[in-house]
């Protein structure tokens, strides 16, 4: 069956601490039936999944839209150490997807607590339609979730495709990769929070100001991404064991502003050979 969304059911009683120091937005705060959008990212802010983040009654789940679970699955378990924190996937082949006449102001969720098939219904609004996403066995749907299916009509996959689309959401692995940095997706307002504190990633993504202007000291890292890719082209690899070359000084003269979301074009020349 065609990816519409791909789910991750994540259980344990640290679950919430655990999800909020390792994406971009508020997860602590959540209360039951809340949900918001999310990137998962690495130290460098660099994007390896993004999505919805549920919170349920007994779990938290992770929908992410055209994207598989393997990535973000393999990043999130190697960083569980003593945390009371367990993933699973569940088959995306109960989905449905549907539309609502009715304003869906913001997200919401419900979910039923049977851990063997678990249920899940999420409200959520793209380019001005609002839909409804019910994960779990359509023939018996508890009370609350076939009276909303029954008042809601069939969205096709190339629909839902449209509207995520025009909403501007992205697929992890396609639309962005870890080569992109989660404010370059343009969900800053809907997905990052630039007040939670501390978490995976956080360090680059706080030097982009809510101006969007670029913080003087990513300009260094500019230059260092360059160094060092010059230097792997020349097969001069950075050995900390061994003998490579040394930076004595560093400085930079600021003569015009860079903006975020952009495209940067550097170069780097050789000058005088020190000893």
């Amino acid at each position: 069956m065609e990816c519409l969304f791909s789910r991750i059911i994540v259980t344990g009683k640290d679950r919430a601490s655990f999800l909020h120091n390792f994406c971009t937005n508020n997860i602590r705060t959540l209360e039951v039936g809340q949900a918001v959008e999310a990137f998962f990212t690495d130290a460098r802010a660099r994007v390896l999944g993004f999505g919805y983040v549920i919170a349920l009654e007994t779990r938290h789940e992770i929908w992410q839209p055209r994207t598989s679970t393997d990535r973000l699955l393999k990043h999130l378990s190697r960083y569980v150490i003593r945390e009371d924190v367990s993933f699973s996937v569940v088959s995306n082949e109960n989905l449905t997807v549907r539309g609502l006449s009715s304003d869906v102001g913001v997200l919401t969720a419900k979910g039923t607590e049977e851990t063997a098939t678990p249920v899940t219904m999420l409200q959520f609004s793209w380019s001005g339609q609002s839909l409804l996403a019910i994960f779990g066995a359509q023939g018996n749907l508890p009370p609350a979730f076939a009276e909303a299916a029954a008042s809601s009509s069939d969205v096709t996959p190339a629909e839902l495709e449209a509207l995520r689309i025009a909403e501007r959401i992205p697929a992890a692995g396609t639309d962005i990769t870890d080569d992109h940095m989660a404010p370059e997706a343009g969900r800053n307002s809907t997905a990052i929070s630039y007040t939670k504190g501390c978490y995976l990633g956080q360090e680059p993504i706080a030097r982009l100001d809510a101006m969007g202007h670029v913080n003087n000291t990513v300009y260094f890292r500019f230059l260092e991404t360059l160094r060092i890719e010059w230097f792997n082209r020349l097969g001069c690899n950075p050995d900390p064991q061994g003998i490579g070359p040394v930076i004595i000084n560093a400085f930079c003269t600021f003569i015009q502003q860079l903006e975020y979301p952009g495209e940067v074009l550097a170069r780097h020349y050789v000058g005088a050979i020190g000893r």
